[in-house]
């Protein structure tokens, strides 16, 4: 899956210089960044060289790009083989990213649903048991196929959330209120990160596609400011359209970098819209436990619900928090969080009313 913007940047450098200096030559000079995902090219190599076999998309670039040496072709034809099959691997991810939300959706519905009638039963220990293991397990699917567009750092909000919810558990404050507060604490220090990532997504035409254009035309072209992990990681490929200079060269870089931009655009533009229908999944799910509480839904069935108040409103809170990170993980990442579990914690608030411990 192709979830790491490092990886997906070292292949659009491994298209645009192994029909120039060859598949072994660009495989080690990616190997030259240090990192352990700049290695995978060279690992590929060396496993092709040695006959053995992998499943990944830097094997199958390097045994694609061997054969395409060997048959003598045009670095035109190399190129346009190479793009081709990363286009089709890229379109792949597309297809499958909103079947891996809707999945994601569905369960957490579902989770949800079956936690509150486990707690009918007089399983609390179970339902509580059930919903933060599923939550967990979808919050890691996603990180495991969401492609990441931003890095943040989140030692110094974690730790001023911490004091923020230490503080206003000393004050009494109620807890939705205490989690309110502390999720604002955090992101105080993580919305301006957030927000240039976003500043770079929406104004991707300026600051991301106008630079890579202007090699092909100016003397001095402005270079790509390193401010976010986005622009960092182009900057090393706008490096190479710089150093090499050839129009035809800068040309094949203007297509690649503008196919994974709008492709990024795209992942993210589709988690937003699937974040919202999470969060709207959470507060259908506090209207049917205050319908519950009021008595509206059970009057009319021939059992005994054992519910209790207290133990509902300790579910709910811990699934407006779990939810609010599912959310924020779904549409941009874990610092979204801290937009997202206030908004759950509001709603609870309101329709329900504060937590009792």
């Amino acid at each position: 899956m192709l979830n790491n913007l490092r990886r997906m940047i070292n292949i659009l450098i491994f298209i645009l210089l192994a029909p120039l200096i060859g598949y072994e030559e660009t495989a080690r000079e990616l190997s030259r960044g240090g990192h352990v995902i700049d290695k995978l090219f060279l690992r590929a190599a060396e496993d092709l060289s040695r006959g053995a076999r992998r499943r990944d998309i830097e094997y199958e670039l390097v045994e694609a790009a061997r054969c395409y040496e060997c048959s003598g072709m045009s670095h035109d034809t190399y190129f346009e083989y190479l793009y081709n099959y990363v286009s089709l691997k890229l379109e792949d991810v597309r297809r499958s990213l909103p079947e891996y939300y809707i999945a994601v959706l569905t369960c957490s519905v579902g989770v949800s649903l079956a936690s509150i009638m486990l707690l009918i039963v007089g399983g609390a220990l179970s339902a509580l048991t059930v919903y933060v293991v599923a939550s967990v397990a979808m919050i890691f699917l996603v990180h495991q196929v969401q492609p990441q567009v931003a890095r943040y750092r989140y030692h110094r909000p974690l730790a001023v959330a911490v004091v923020i919810l230490v503080i206003t558990i000393l004050l009494r404050l109620p807890v939705e209120l205490c989690v309110t507060l502390s999720c604002m604490g955090a992101a105080v220090l993580l919305l301006p990160e957030i927000l240039e990532t976003w500043r770079t997504l929406l104004n991707s035409q300026g600051r991301l596609i106008v630079p890579f254009l202007e090699l092909l035309w100016s003397t001095s072209p402005t270079p790509i400011r390193e401010r976010t992990l986005l622009e960092k990681e182009l900057k090393r490929v706008w490096e190479y359209g710089y150093n090499i200079g050839a129009p035809w060269f800068v040309a094949r870089l203007c297509r690649l970098i503008t196919t994974l931009i709008h492709t990024i655009k795209y992942y993210v533009r589709t988690g937003l819209v699937y974040s919202l229908f999470i969060a709207g999944s959470y507060i259908l799910l506090v209207l049917l436990a205050k319908t519950l509480l009021l008595g509206m839904f059970t009057a009319k069935i021939p059992i005994v619900v054992m519910i209790s108040k207290g133990v509902l409103q300790i579910l709910l809170l811990l699934q407006g928090v779990l939810t609010g990170l599912l959310a924020g993980k779904v549409a941009h990442s874990l610092g979204m969080s801290t937009l997202t579990i206030p908004l759950m914690m509001i709603t609870k608030l309101i329709i329900i009313g504060p937590t009792v411990l």
